[in-house]
């Protein structure tokens, strides 16, 4: 029996009593391997011990998830994307990146000297923004819920 690779190191996990890919999206993980199918170990930056959240993948083709989430790229591996859960701050509150912003929203600085903060996401697509704002630009299809411009007034 040849003993190397994956499998056999999966079927000896197995036979002692180990389960592997049971952590539902959401839960705690330290490699993608704990995480269901379709689900990525996404570790977040400052974790303990590089402890992650299991969660959907996504291509770079989308911005917004089923679920509202934003389909973020993983800093250690671009090429790997993820449905973001968010993080604590609240649409409107300061930020740093992009996962300190609760589920749905970006970290954007408004270039006016004033902090960055977290705001909707949008995708330049099919833009749905609320009321009195609007699509704007980050990277395509990327985009972030912006005041609408007020309209100049004519003396």
């Amino acid at each position: 029996m040849n003993r190397s690779g994956i499998g056999w190191l999966v079927a000896l996990a197995l036979s002692v009593g180990c389960e592997t890919g049971l952590q539902e999206i959401d839960d705690p993980c330290l490699t993608t391997f704990d995480c269901v199918d379709d689900a990525l170990c996404f570790t977040l930056p400052g974790a303990p011990d590089g402890q992650g959240r299991c969660m959907a993948g996504c291509t770079s083709e989308e911005r917004l998830c089923v679920g509202g989430e934003v389909c973020l790229a993983a800093a250690s591996d671009p090429g790997v994307r993820v449905c973001y859960l968010g993080g604590p701050n609240a649409v409107g509150a300061e930020c740093a990146v992009t996962t300190d912003c609760e589920l749905g929203s970006v970290c954007v600085d408004p270039g006016d000297g004033s902090a960055p903060s977290c705001v909707l996401a949008c995708d330049l697509r099919s833009p749905a923004c609320p009321m009195g704002t609007v699509c704007e630009a980050l990277t395509e299809p990327a985009g972030f819920c912006a005041p609408e411009p007020s309209e100049e007034t004519l003396p």
